[in-house]
């Protein structure tokens, strides 16, 4: 099992190994393979990361530069695991 990248704690699979969890509907049984987060985490981060973006767009609009804006993304992506930003 992977470990979700926000809490470190283990992906459970979405079916039967939840409480009143259900056979999952498709072709081997199996979870999604590029799942990184809980639910709950996913929403965590997604409220951290509107967080920063609003912070960015206001150091941008008070004279921040555009190449210090795209090292703090790039920092922040990494910071997460992210690809991109959510």
């Amino acid at each position: 099992m992977t470990k979700c990248l926000y809490c470190n704690k283990s992906l459970r699979l979405i079916g039967r190994t939840r409480k009143n969890g259900k056979e999952i509907a498709n072709h081997n049984g199996c979870d999604w393979k590029d799942r990184k987060y809980h639910k709950k985490c996913f929403k965590e981060l997604k409220d951290i990361q509107d967080t920063f973006i609003m912070g960015l767009k206001w150091a941008e609009q008070n004279g921040g530069d555009e190449e210090t804006m795209k090292k703090k993304i790039k920092e922040f992506t990494e910071l997460w695991g992210l690809e991109k930003l959510l």
